[in-house]
């Protein structure tokens, strides 16, 4: 859990925003001599937090197996981290399970010194409030630095699934999808889609990392819903396709809030 020095991390980050405002020419109502003064003063402030990460390892908790999309941003940004804390070590630990409520919890009850982060899935709000059993942390008590990516969820099918759209699934014959867990993303928003569009899913939980690919090239699966990012390599190379986007309207891509019942636009905004 990220407590009082984690906060520096957070100014450094801000430090190098405002060294590219400055370059970028953004304070153009103030001198040179008045930017470099302010650049001065920034760096000076932040010099003792630099220092205090000299010789300590920091651990990057990643509340999921390796090989999936969390896993990929904080082995991204974990080098970076190290780069610009000088004389820190920066390891990245996966703590699977529970739909990330376990890493969540290791994250939570960590010594609060500003030497553990961590990154997991951002369905534990709901999680969280319905009070799902073995949630020991609380999101409101995180010091929270920042968001990785924003980006579309899609649902996709592979192509080797009797289903080709979502017109198809809307029958009798159940749609089988993989989850990670109880709790995580890929599962609730199954379950919202079940809801929503009275689909007849069969949820597969349990999977982490890429295994869902695996899954779906192997036929155990028909599909499964993530982020963009994650589901587009199985587009690219034609293993899957697309057939419902939520959160951002794609081409050519069914949009959610545009073929949801008008009583169910409420849980679409959720």
């Amino acid at each position: 859990m990220i407590r009082k020095h984690l906060r520096n991390i957070s100014k450094i980050l801000v430090l190098i925003l405002i060294l590219s405002l400055l370059l970028a020419g953004c304070a153009s109502d103030k001198t040179q001599s008045e930017s470099k003064k302010e650049t001065a003063a920034a760096n000076t402030a932040v010099k003792a937090d630099y220092e205090f990460f000299n010789g300590k390892t920091i651990t990057f908790i990643v509340a999921t197996k390796a090989g999936g999309g969390y896993d990929t941003y904080a082995r991204f940004v974990a080098p970076y981290l190290q780069k610009y804390l000088p004389g820190s070590t920066v390891i990245v630990k996966n703590v699977p399970g529970a739909g990330h409520v376990i890493g969540a919890n290791d994250l939570y009850t960590a010594k609060p010194d500003g030497l553990t982060i961590g990154t997991f899935d951002k369905a534990l709000i709901i999680t969280q409030l319905i009070g799902q059993e073995g949630v020991k942390f609380d999101l409101n008590k995180f010091t929270w630095l920042g968001n990785a990516t924003s980006e579309p969820r899609v649902f996709i099918v592979g192509t080797n699934s009797s289903f080709k759209a979502i017109e198809d699934m809307k029958k009798d014959k159940a749609v089988k999808l993989g989850g990670t867990g109880l709790g995580s993303s890929s599962t609730n928003d199954a379950l919202f889609l079940k809801n929503i569009l009275g689909l007849n899913i069969q949820l597969i939980n349990g999977y982490g990392g890429q295994e869902q690919d695996l899954a779906m090239m192997r036929g155990e699966i028909d599909g499964q819903i993530g982020t963009l990012s994650s589901m587009q390599s199985m587009l690219d190379n034609k293993e899957a396709v697309a057939v419902l986007s939520i959160g951002k309207k794609l081409d050519n891509i069914p949009y959610l809030r545009d073929i949801a019942p008008a009583d169910k636009k409420p849980l679409v905004s959720l």
